[in-house]
């Protein structure tokens, strides 16, 4: 099927790609949701609610088929997986304490990642933003010439889809950067911790190195009678 056509979705093991196509099924089957499906080039409605959504399909259809800048996006949707090791890299890398700075080249991009994850996080899902948005203003050219009362129920599903999307986006830079902030924050206040409890050891230390030699007995100190 359509699923088990992706490429991504074809090199998983038989029972997580059966897993996947249930969920993919019951997506579709429930009526809430709708698709165009690039491999069989057809637009999937499930359900007569979703009737003005045929539109935004559309525009995804002439994305793949009649647009070059359309077909790359598509074909760059998935960067959005990349989140997941970002959101990995900047909650378990651990965090330099000032002055530190980052060694070799893999210290000095991890480090750029973390530092700016929120960002990259928001930015994997720029061409599926840039895609969706592209296919609703399609979607809703495709609805003008239908009636003026179609084009406006069209933009205004369209433009609440949209948000969605953006909303995701979002959450998930956002996250990304508090989860690190917080992260960041007990890591470096336990770094600290024993840092100061290094120090102070090793000032007690020395501090006994240095101390004066007082009542050291020695049995050639005394005078002899």
């Amino acid at each position: 099927n359509e699923l088990n056509g992706h490429k991504m979705i074809s090199r998983l093991p038989e029972q997580a790609k059966e897993f996947a196509s249930s969920i993919y099924s019951t997506i579709f089957t429930s009526g809430n949701n709708a698709a165009y499906l690039p491999k069989t080039k057809t637009i999937v409605l499930a359900g007569d609610k979703l009737g003005l959504t045929v539109f935004h399909e559309a525009g995804h259809a002439i994305n793949a088929n009649a647009s070059k800048i359309g077909k790359v996006l598509q074909a760059c949707r998935g960067t959005s997986l990349l989140a997941l090791p970002i959101s990995l890299i900047a909650v378990f890398k651990r965090p330099k304490l000032e002055g530190q700075e980052p060694q070799g080249a893999v210290d000095k991009a991890t480090t750029f990642v973390k530092k700016h994850a929120g960002k990259l996080t928001f930015a994997t899902f720029l061409p599926m933003l840039i895609e969706e948005g592209m296919a609703s203003i399609r979607g809703c050219k495709m609805a003008k010439t239908v009636s003026p009362e179609i084009f406006k129920a069209t933009c205004k599903v369209n433009g609440l889809a949209y948000l969605t999307y953006l909303g995701v986006a979002l959450a998930a830079g956002v996250g990304v950067a508090v989860a690190r902030n917080i992260r960041d924050k007990i890591a470096i206040n336990s770094m600290k911790k024993k840092q100061a409890q290094a120090q102070e050891q090793f000032a007690r230390v020395q501090a006994s190195y240095n101390q004066p030699v007082n009542n050291y007995y020695s049995p050639y100190s005394h005078k002899i009678a």
